[in-house]
């Protein structure tokens, strides 16, 4: 939801309607993401000041989630396949 709920995306008021109803839809189940947090900045930080590796926390997040074996992850819908190609890969996620 951080990426997608963009400034861009608020400024549309029929986008903003339509993924309101698909945010309250029974099949969409919300997940906690504060245990991941602070671990994917101190880890997102670390990885920029040692020059490994450049990603946002938001991904970091997601990678963590993925990670996560009490989390069940089919699919992961990205514009950043590199960021999480690895993850996937070891995980059994699908990227769309």
């Amino acid at each position: 939801m951080y990426e997608t709920v963009s400034t861009r995306m608020v400024r549309n008021a029929t986008a903003v309607q339509r993924y309101d109803l698909f945010l309250k839809s029974p099949d969409i189940h919300l997940i906690d993401d504060s245990p991941y947090r602070d671990p994917a900045l101190e880890q997102a930080l670390e990885l920029a000041r040692s020059g490994k590796r450049r990603i946002s926390v938001v991904d970091m997040v997601i990678r963590y989630m993925i990670e996560d074996v009490n989390v069940r992850s089919d699919y992961l819908l990205t514009f950043n396949p590199n960021d999480f190609r690895d993850v996937c890969l070891k995980h059994r996620v699908e990227m769309l």
